[in-house]
């Protein structure tokens, strides 16, 4: 059974969201989010942060429009007596704006009795799966086997911009062929779009539609602008009949659902984020509590970056999946470079790729905030090299 609350004053929703110039879609979108937050917990206030100066800028300077930035909606929730703070953000994906967020909460945390971080929209195959399916629903008016519908996506630099290839297959699985999905600032690219339209079918008209919380300045001008270079300019330089369809995800029930289910979820669990600091969550050996954590780690030689690192505690053990920056070393030895040359490859930890990132391994972690010994296999130069590694707690965060 799910938790109810009473009216409370020490207990507060931050609804954090990238924000957006374009202030009438903002209010159908990112209001309409808060709004449906709002609905579903009767008993808890919801309070707005944006997480881009930019846009609070252009809004203060533009529209005398005063938003909290996510530090001074935390400053503001301490001055007004809040101990514990649910923050649902409204970003897609677990990108730059989100690792953002996180990093701000993280120094906050332990000024609250609680700070408890919810999901992203697309953070789980459900989601994928959900998401899929409210778009292809929104669309279906133009299911007529000559028009191709192109979602454009804002695009990340970090690991999570995966999830747009993801979305996709999940949409061809579902049967949606005719649906394509786009980015504005990572791949796939607008030429990679036009491409996959130009193989898919014969096509008579596309329509675009953003991908995107918001319809906002990527929307109505790298989208639907006439600037050369837009996608409406690109897909009409193709013969296409092209329209636009000017709505954000924040406006589809079914989405907005997601974000719910996503908070009730973290209220539920009520499981505090990154609380990690001056002994909290740790046990009496400060070995912090069983569960999983993001976490930072220094080495000792620009050769062996570690692009990414989780760490799993369970019964007091610790273990970490290291992510490293290339792919030329195929095994790992936590010890010695004369130790793993000495173990002749027992106890020597293999890789595991994927296509996104370098090789990842699967590494005892006898301690946090100690220099470690991990020895590298090249498999180009058939030697261990040695190295030594720091898995830093104060950058814990955990993430379940």
């Amino acid at each position: 059974m799910g938790k109810t609350f009473c009216a409370t004053n020490d207990r507060a929703i931050l609804a954090a969201s990238f924000g957006t110039s374009f202030t009438d879609s903002g209010e159908k979108n990112i209001g309409a989010i808060e709004k449906a937050l709002a609905e579903a917990f009767p008993g808890l206030e919801v309070r707005r942060a944006f997480t881009s100066s930019m846009v609070i800028d252009i809004l203060k300077k533009r529209d005398g429009i005063m938003i909290d930035g996510v530090e001074e909606a935390l400053e503001r929730a301490l001055a007004d007596g809040i101990k514990i703070l649910y923050v649902q953000p409204t970003h897609l994906m677990k990108g730059i704006e989100y690792n953002g967020l996180a990093d701000k909460l993280k120094k906050y945390a332990v000024k609250f009795d609680r700070i408890i971080l919810s999901e992203p929209l697309l953070s789980s195959y459900d989601d994928i799966t959900n998401v899929a399916q409210s778009i292809a629903l929104r669309t279906s008016a133009y299911d007529d086997g000559k028009t191709a519908v192109c979602f454009m996506g804002h695009g990340t630099e970090a690991e999570a911009n995966k999830v747009y290839t993801d979305l996709k297959h999940r949409l061809d699985r579902d049967g949606y062929k005719n649906m394509y999905i786009g980015t504005v600032e990572a791949s796939p690219t607008l030429d990679d779009l036009l491409r996959d339209v130009r193989n898919g079918g014969e096509y008579k008209r596309a329509v675009l539609v953003p991908l995107m919380v918001v319809a906002g300045d990527h929307a109505n001008n790298d989208m639907a602008g006439d600037k050369p270079g837009s996608w409406r300019r690109a897909f009409e330089k193709e013969g296409l009949e092209t329209v636009c369809l000017m709505e954000g995800l924040g406006q589809i029930e079914a989405i907005r659902n997601i974000y719910i289910s996503h908070l009730k979820t973290a209220v539920e669990n009520d499981e505090p984020f990154g609380t990690l600091k001056n002994g909290k969550n740790r046990n009496k050996h400060g070995v912090p509590i069983d569960g999983v954590y993001s976490i930072d780690v220094l080495s000792s030689s620009p050769m062996f970056i570690i692009k990414k690192a989780v760490l799993t505690v369970k019964n007091g053990k610790m273990t970490a999946e290291i992510t490293l920056g290339g792919r030329g070393y195929s095994h790992l030895f936590m010890g010695t470079e004369e130790e793993a040359e000495m173990s002749g490859g027992e106890g020597a930890i293999p890789f595991r790729a994927d296509e996104n990132s370098g090789y990842t391994y699967t590494v005892p972690v006898r301690a946090l905030d100690e220099p470690l010994y991990c020895s590298a296999f090249s498999a180009k130069k058939k030697r261990w090299y040695g190295r030594q590694i720091k898995f830093l707690s104060d950058s814990l965060i955990r993430i379940r």
